[in-house]
Parts: structure tokens; sequence; C-alpha cells
């Protein structure tokens, strides 16, 4: 049986405008948290402009 590791009440997503090979550098989690005003701690779930999930972070 799987090990239940963390409760999510929310889960932000964001999808790129353009595709980056770099993402994230240094301040993207920081800029994304602070322009749509995500509580530290959050889940921030990235994809890219065609959809695809790219990767997770917490905010």
């Amino acid at each position: 049986m799987a090990e239940k590791t963390q409760d999510l009440d929310e889960i932000f997503t964001v999808k790129l405008t353009r595709d980056v090979s770099n993402f994230p550098s240094d301040g993207d989690i920081d800029y994304i948290r602070n322009k749509y005003n995500i509580a530290k701690g959050k889940a921030i779930a990235i994809f890219n402009k065609s959809g695809e999930w790219v990767s997770t972070h917490t905010a």
C-alpha cells in the first residue's frame, strides 16, 4: 500500500506562453508565486506551451 506523504488542498497550474529549456531559472518560481498571489508552501504545476507537464514545485 502506498504511503500518504502530503495533503494538497490546492495545486496551482501555470501554462507557459513560450517553451524554455532552462525553466525554472533563478527567481521563476518566486515570480510566479508573487504574480498570482500564491501562498508559500503551495504546489505549482508547470505545463509547457503544448500543455504537457514540465515539473511541479513548491512555492
